[in-house]
């Protein structure tokens, strides 16, 4: 972790609600927080740019009160990085122009996640936040017929890759935008309740067979998607939040929370929006906060997601195993269920070996047990810190 907690989060609020309402500017209150020199430039434009707002941030990057305090070398990064997204979103949108046509060729339609999702159902005008790759969700029967049609059609990949994990197949490539086909939105074991919400996606305004979830399944599988990601850059899902509750003023809170009670874990789904919406003052009602559970298991996770939304710059593959594991066993509010969850990882292991060498390969690069050791006392640091506040 490369920033003071305090610090980064009166940092990240001060951008976001730049990169949120960007015909204000930064407000008079954001000279305070970025004067502070204990400010790593560095660590935060690595935050923002793998947060995707480099772009939303551009019209900012001029303004007097970040120009007396940034370095030049931190606007000259996030400028750069901003031009590269708006071209790499151009990519992506001829990419998905691509699939659409497959899919119209094989009779069938996808449904858009994650930031493609924000991305072509945006309206026309709109600034989105910058996203790496497309990921597209098809019916399971669906799924191995599209890859092949795709490699078929100058997509690269593997012709005989299978499923790459629990729920979507090895990626394939096209203009150097990865693509990801997947067969569920998220693996069993977090028990979203996919049927309803695919019950209510929306088609894209341009391309009639590519559809994006419903605005409280956008909203339940962002906050989600950030709690199996172990926290890494929060403002992604803070913007995708924000723009849901934005587009949408009748957003049906009663229907996401009685969504997010039905998860096997519930914790995935509370802990990040108590920690975001406190953060930064996101628009989510006193009344459904006040429906989180608070039972230890709860604080613990939440005290996770306090510690590392605002600062943690991991990707999925930098993070050890054993702290993966552990921080998806304490999101699990029963034993059975924990067991559940590790007997379907072995499980699913057991029948593909030919995935423990790249496994084990990360592993060997990460120094597991060194890594392991390090993120556990970092846990129990932040406990103790915890309880000292309280």
């Amino acid at each position: 972790m490369s920033a003071n907690q305090d610090v980064a989060t009166a940092v990240c609020r001060e951008f976001f609600r730049a990169a949120t309402q960007p015909d204000g500017g930064l407000r008079p209150e954001a000279e305070r927080a970025l004067a502070d020199v204990r400010i790593d430039w560095d660590w935060l434009a690595t935050y923002l740019v793998g947060s995707g707002l480099a772009r939303p941030l551009l019209a900012q990057l001029n303004d007097p009160v970040l120009t007396r305090h940034a370095p030049d070398h931190f606007r000259v990064a996030m400028t750069q990085c901003g031009v590269f997204d708006v071209m790499r979103q151009r990519r992506q949108r001829a990419v998905a122009s691509r699939i659409a046509d497959a899919l119209h060729e094989l009779g069938g339609h996808g449904v858009l996640l994650k930031g493609m999702a924000f991305l072509m159902g945006a309206p026309p005008g709109a600034v989105s936040r910058a996203t790496t790759d497309i990921d597209l969700l098809v019916d399971p029967s669906l799924a191995a017929r599209l890859r092949s049609h795709l490699l078929g059609r100058g997509f690269g990949g593997a012709a005989d890759a299978g499923p790459s994990t629990f729920h979507h197949l090895e990626p394939i490539t096209c203009d150097g935008i990865d693509v990801e086909i997947h067969t569920r939105i998220m693996p069993a074991y977090w028990g979203l309740p996919e049927g309803e919400m695919l019950a209510g996606a929306r088609r894209t305004p341009d391309m009639d067979v590519l559809m994006t979830l419903g605005p409280e399944g956008l909203v339940l599988h962002s906050l989600m998607h950030l709690s199996a990601s172990f926290y890494s850059f929060g403002l992604k899902t803070a913007w995708d939040v924000a723009t849901v509750l934005h587009a949408d003023p009748a957003f049906d809170w009663t229907r996401l929370v009685a969504w997010a009670s039905r998860c096997r874990l519930p914790r995935a789904f509370w802990s990040p929006l108590r920690v975001l919406a406190a953060g930064l003052a996101l628009p989510v009602p006193a009344a459904v906060l006040t429906q989180a559970p608070t039972d230890r298991g709860a604080e613990r996770v939440a005290m996770v997601a306090s510690y590392r939304a605002f600062t943690a710059t991991d990707g999925l593959f930098d993070l050890d195993v054993l702290s993966k594991t552990g921080f998806r066993l304490l999101l699990h509010e029963r034993w059975r269920h924990r067991l559940g969850y590790l007997r379907q990882v072995v499980g699913w292991r057991a029948a593909r070996p030919d995935t423990w060498s790249a496994t084990a390969a990360r592993a060997e690069r990460a120094d597991v047990l060194g890594q392991a050791w390090r993120e556990y006392r970092r846990y129990r640091s932040a406990i103790r810190a915890s309880r000292r506040r309280q």
